[in-house]
């Protein structure tokens, strides 16, 4: 009887819509913690730890209830957490562990006549206080005119301003103090959106921003918290952009507030700052190719044209809307899950113009948002490995893109849910991710072999593949599997033959656990680091399985328990068998 062989390229990850006769033999019909990688293949994912800053026994952020925030800023890592049932907390990493942030002091003002500058020393004319100005916010009045209505941060402070007396520099009045000078505080509740930017040229003028939808947006620096009142005290905004120099913050009302050109803290119409109805609730921004802004709303995606208030204009681009934190952006793929699923938006030939395509068919019964079991938690971007990944608490879905083409979707499940992510560079352009969970816990994603100490359990199992000729009993005779590990380490693995669909009664090959001996990968002569690669491995392995069994079809599963140190990565197959029969 005839031998024959097929090789199949495992790619495509996921897919539990695509009808039998066309799907592609080398898709998951179930699985779980592998990565689709850009070029084929499925790895094993990398897992994540507990951190705070220390190199040993790190512990979480003090306080009560989830993370509400977590940040990267000047290679910093600060956690928000709740306080108690008033007010929040804002905590930095450091070498010893979560150290609490000074918010400082500030004071509010009015009947201001002059814009105080930084580093200005005033003092209370009745309480005889003093401090140093770090910054000034200006809510409304014009200058020069004794109007001025703001607040000052204020560092170096003695003794307590008080509500009517004269601010002065040296013994001239500036200003009147509107309340007391008092310690700035975060309230509790909310969650925590961000962005890093400078608005002033320097490189020591690099800044994080912040919104929390319960409080008024904030600037921190590393030293100076700053309180950006802008004159809007209904409501408080969710999200938060930078946009030509300008500060962007959104309004679940269903406006934008964009301060002036370069004075984040500045929102007057006199200072070129300007608000837009939108006229629908704002679930985030996303910078898009062109120098264009997205403004997901719950019903609708829009544009902000433009480049100052003179031609600021928005245009809807959908009337789908898309749901909040879930917009990410991995190779000028703009990503978001909408009420069709995972959408994808790219750039036509018209300047700032877009096409959205659903991406996410192949799960759709695992993320249509028409599923109200379904509550999305978070999304973060890994753009080193081109990936967008969605969450639902502990259950998550990795998008990965190659060239602007979607190259597979796969399934992970984590030990701790995911409640905010964030993914920036840091200062030697590394990328950093983070995630912040219950319990007050902050992970580092994308780092070592386990799950904080626990070992990942991975699977894959494979569509079943009918060798192009359906109807067809095959026997089948031998499976060679092609895989990589990045550990010396032997990577054991087990593996099991389903025939016919996996139907009740039919024949089933199992195949005992097989120790998979592939190492890091064979150097290259001259290229590879001496005493780095081994000498006695093979660049790739081919792992054997001697299996036995018969039907129309067969589904390949593998699972690992994950107890090696490094990952794996399982290429393809090539399949040996003969044909038999048609099917009566």
């Amino acid at each position: 009887m005839t031998v024959q062989r097929e090789a199949v390229q495992f790619t495509g990850g996921l897919d539990l819509n695509t009808p039998y006769l066309a799907m592609p033999p080398g898709r998951m019909i179930a699985g779980s913690n592998y990565e689709q990688l850009p070029l084929g293949g499925y790895r094993r994912i990398d897992g994540y730890v507990l951190f705070d800053g220390q190199l040993e026994n790190p512990q979480p952020v003090p306080g009560t209830g989830p993370i509400n925030g977590v940040w990267i800023f000047n290679d910093d890592v600060y956690a928000f957490r709740d306080h108690d049932e008033t007010t929040a907390k804002m905590w930095r990493s450091t070498e010893t562990g979560w150290e609490e942030v000074d918010l400082g002091t500030s004071l509010r003002f009015s009947a201001g006549n002059l814009q105080f500058a930084e580093g200005d020393e005033i003092n209370g004319q009745t309480s005889g206080a003093t401090a140093t100005v770090k910054r000034l916010v200006i809510v409304d009045g014009v200058t020069g005119d004794s109007s001025l209505v703001g607040t000052l941060a204020l560092a170096d402070v003695v003794g307590t301003f008080t509500e009517g007396e004269n601010i002065r520099i040296s013994t001239t009045a500036h200003a009147v103090a509107d309340a007391d000078s008092e310690s700035n505080t975060l309230p509790s509740g909310g969650r925590y959106e961000f962005v890093n930017a400078n608005f002033f040229g320097q490189v020591q003028t690099r800044r994080m921003y912040g919104v929390n939808k319960v409080g008024y947006p904030f600037e921190w620096d590393g030293e100076t918290f700053v309180s950006i009142e802008n004159g809007v005290d209904v409501q408080f905004p969710d999200f938060i952009a930078t946009h030509r120099q300008r500060l962007i913050v959104g309004y679940p009302g269903g406006s934008i507030l964009i301060s002036g050109l370069g004075t984040p803290h500045d929102y007057r119409a006199i200072s070129d700052a300007t608000e837009i109805a939108i006229g629908d609730a704002i679930n985030g921004f996303l910078p898009l190719q062109g120098g264009v802004l997205g403004i997901a709303c719950r019903e609708s995606f829009q544009i902000l044209y433009g480049d100052d208030t003179q031609t600021f204009e928005v245009r809807q681009f959908s009337s789908f809307g898309m749901q909040a934190y879930t917009l990410g952006e991995v190779s000028r793929m703009f990503m978001a899950l909408d009420e069709r699923g995972v959408i994808a938006l790219t750039a036509t030939q018209g300047f700032g113009d877009f096409t959205g395509t659903v991406i996410s068919d192949q799960i759709k019964p695992e993320v249509a948002p028409t599923n109200r079991e379904i509550e999305v938690s978070a999304s973060i971007t890994a753009r080193v490995k081109g990936q967008y990944r969605l969450f639902f608490g502990t259950r998550g879905f990795y998008f990965t893109v190659n060239n602007g083409q979607l190259a597979g979707i796969t399934r992970v499940d984590l030990d701790d849910p995911v409640r905010v992510t964030c993914s920036v560079e840091d200062a030697t352009g590394r990328e950093r991710m983070a995630f912040g969970s219950d319990d007050g816990k902050v992970f580092l994603m994308d780092i070592g072999s386990n799950f904080n100490g626990a070992p990942i359990l991975a699977f894959c199992r494979l569509a079943f593949n009918f060798q192009q000729a359906p109807t067809i009993v095959k026997q089948l005779r031998r499976v060679f599997i092609d895989a990589q590990a990045d550990t010396d380490q032997p990577v054991q693995m087990q593996a099991r033959v389903d025939f016919d669909d996996g139907r009740e009664g039919s024949v089933s090959s199992r195949v005992a656990q097989e120790t998979v001996a592939v190492s890091a990968g064979q150097g290259f002569w001259n290229f590879n680091d001496w005493n780095t690669f081994n000498w006695s491995v093979p660049y790739r392995a081919q792992v054997p399985l001697d299996v036995r069994g018969y039907g129309e079809n067969m589904s390949l599963s593998l699972v690992s328990t994950g107890a090696e140190d490094g990952s794996h990565t399982l290429f393809g197959a090539v399949i040996h068998y003969s044909l038999r029969r048609p099917l009566r």
